[in-house]
């Protein structure tokens, strides 16, 4: 009962963010490809998409490996990361959605740049051992 309060009190905060404002897909549907398969196996594939279980940010493109840590804050439910970002930064900074079972991403620079990002976790769904995200935002 604490939680559900928890979590109906975060979605009523007054905050600048909407409920749906995570910016990624909330799932993928990937084709794998497995250039061999060793002798007496047959490959399949299972037909379960690709769920969204991380997020991150990035000072300048991703590929260049600059994540930035985010401050954590709150105990259990919900979980809060924040992150306090420079809008003068000429590199600009990037989201990147990852999911579970996969190694593909998707990024994307965030505009206008923003000045912070936040994003609330449940950590009592887990997501491939992540806890599950119920919103991110920038403002």
């Amino acid at each position: 009962m604490c939680r559900l309060i928890a979590l109906i009190l975060l979605l009523a905060a007054g905050t600048a963010f909407a409920a749906s404002d995570i910016p990624c897909p909330a799932q993928l549907n990937t084709a794998q490809h497995l250039p061999q398969v060793e002798s007496g196996w047959e490959l399949s594939s299972l037909p379960w998409p690709q769920r969204l279980n991380g997020i991150a940010l990035f000072d300048g493109p991703p590929g260049e490996g600059a994540e930035l840590k985010p401050e954590f804050f709150g105990g259990k439910d919900p979980l809060r990361a924040s992150w306090n970002l420079d809008r003068a930064n000429p590199r600009g900074y990037w989201l990147q959605c990852r999911y579970d079972g996969t190694r593909l991403v998707l990024s994307r620079r965030i505009e206008p740049a923003p000045a912070r990002c936040e994003a609330y976790f449940n950590p009592a769904v887990r997501i491939g051992g992540t806890a599950e995200i119920l919103r991110f935002g920038c403002r």
